[in-house]
């Protein structure tokens, strides 16, 4: 048993009171992050309905880009790819209603690597990619679900499971030190075995890992970066193609690529919009 005197202490310490009023900042910093964000959602969301229930072809395309812009500004004002996905589901919705059809491809990607087992994103991801006369997106199958956790689990999610093994394990172990029960050491070191797993995953992801891009923009694959260089491939290169950027070219003006089926060349950079 824990003395009352150790609890004390413990409960007084500085390592104690900073975690203490490190939880409350962030409480206070959550609040006033999404009672600013309601407004900016509101608008957008109703323009949205707007465009549903609009009986001419310019209202609707009105209340669409006004949905569109409101969105928009949410993405600039609040960085989404450390959320759940549903902006940039929001954001492919829209540029679909407005046959946008390469962006929608681009928000519904992005979207999946936040909400990677929603059904609804695959199913609009696949709708946009039909409209663009490319192939469906596969589904994970069971294994890879088990065996890639790096590649499906969201950022966001390894980044809070980092944090919170991270700090279950310096909690033990400060616990432990005031009370050394086998028990508490083996929860700390296991908990530190987790976080040490996620941050493999995370530098992997940071520091190694390629960007994932999408064709906005319909482009030959050139064998260098210059459209004096002849095409790797005859046909273009159509818009909604994801491809993996291995290189930055001429002050990022041309990107080296690698396409899904092997194929490496060189892009404009301004035909492609990075995924992540």
């Amino acid at each position: 048993m824990i003395s009352r005197e150790k609890l004390r202490k413990f409960l007084i310490s500085p390592y104690t009171v900073s975690i203490a009023f490190f939880i409350f900042f962030v409480a206070v910093y959550i609040h006033f992050y999404y009672h600013s964000a309601s407004s900016l959602v509101n608008e957008a969301n109703n323009n949205y309905l707007e465009g549903e229930r609009a009986q001419t072809v310019d209202v609707r395309k009105n209340s669409f880009n006004k949905a569109l812009n409101a969105f928009l500004k949410l993405e600039d004002q609040y960085d989404p790819r450390f959320g759940n996905g549903i902006l940039y589901y929001d954001i492919g919705n829209t540029y679909f209603q407005l046959e946008d059809y390469p962006r929608a491809t681009l928000n519904y990607y992005r979207a999946l690597n936040l909400r990677p087992f929603d059904e609804n994103v695959y199913k609009n991801l696949n709708i946009a990619l039909k409209k663009l006369d490319l192939p469906p997106l596969k589904a994970y199958s069971p294994i890879e679900k088990v065996f890639f956790f790096h590649s499906i689990i969201p950022l966001p999610w390894r980044l809070q499971f980092f944090f919170i093994t991270a700090f279950l394990a310096m909690l033990l172990g400060s616990i432990y030190i005031w009370s050394p029960f086998e028990k508490v050491k083996i929860s700390s070191m296991a908990f530190g075995a987790l976080a040490a797993i996620m941050l493999l995953s995370l530098t992997f992801t940071y520091f190694v890992e390629n960007p994932q891009a999408l064709v906005v923009k319909s482009t030959n694959l050139y064998r260098g970066a210059s459209k004096q260089f002849a095409p790797v491939t005859d046909e273009p290169i159509k818009a909604g193609t994801k491809m993996t950027v291995t290189q930055v070219e001429q002050d990022g003006k041309w990107l080296k690529v690698t396409t899904s089926d092997g194929k490496v060349g060189f892009v404009p950079s301004a035909s492609l919009l990075l995924i992540f």
